[in-house]
């Protein structure tokens, strides 16, 4: 979901992408920046045993550090937060408006938060700030798993009687092409294994004959029904 002036390049994606994926050290998943702010998003990612939460940020706000570790605590998963860490003087000196925007060596674009926080909230590396640099902690997906016996938001603890998501995982695009207008658009199928759909339709009526439009013998013209 892109924010402010990123909309001015970036569209918004789908469900189909909303996935974490497996590897040979945990399942990994993440957001993008404020992505990381909308409960719905994150819990469809723990719904999903993410072990490794990835999430790559501007946002250099003091409220930011104290977020990875909320959604550490409440998806019971490893948080890495990374975040740039910019200057003025990093831009390319013939970027246009360059002079006008932007200062010296003080004047930062992003300071940095990156940080590693564990399944239980704590912070394990980080936050760094002010400097490049790499953070490093040892992890451990059995912990965070082990964590969720206690604790799981879309599982024991979920109250799913009450309270559910439902998650739309289908591709959309933009534009639908037509291989006959009259039978409805195609879209594309979910699984590029089978051939696309067509959106059911209800049979079309036969349509109205002019002959239908006129009374019979002796049959006022009021009685006539004009349209179907």
């Amino acid at each position: 979901m892109p924010t402010g002036g990123e909309r001015l390049v970036w569209g918004t994606g789908d469900g189909s992408t909303l996935t974490v994926t497996d590897t040979g050290f945990g399942r990994l998943g993440g957001l993008i920046c404020w992505e990381n702010y909308m409960p719905l998003a994150r819990a469809a990612l723990y719904s999903q045993g993410v072990d490794i939460y990835l999430a790559p940020t501007w946002d250099n706000s003091d409220v930011w550090v104290p977020t990875l570790r909320h959604i550490a605590k409440e998806g019971r998963t490893y948080v890495i937060g990374v975040t740039a860490c910019i200057r003025a003087t990093d831009l390319p000196l013939d970027l246009p408006g360059r002079e006008e925007l932007y200062g010296g060596e003080e004047d930062w674009l992003s300071r940095g938060n990156t940080a590693i926080i564990s399944p239980g909230g704590e912070v394990l590396a980080g936050p760094l700030t002010g400097e490049e640099g790499i953070v490093y902690a040892d992890i451990d997906a059995g912990a965070a798993r082990a964590s969720r016996q206690q604790f799981d938001v879309v599982g024991h603890y979920s109250r799913s009687d009450v309270l559910r998501l439902a998650v739309d995982t289908t591709p959309h695009t933009a534009v639908a092409f037509h291989r006959d207008y009259a039978a409805g658009p195609v879209w594309p199928a979910a699984n590029p294994e089978q051939p696309a759909t067509r959106p059911a339709r209800a049979p079309a009526e036969p349509a109205t004959q002019p002959g239908d439009l006129a009374p019979s013998p002796g049959e006022p013209a009021s009685s006539v029904i004009r349209a179907r």
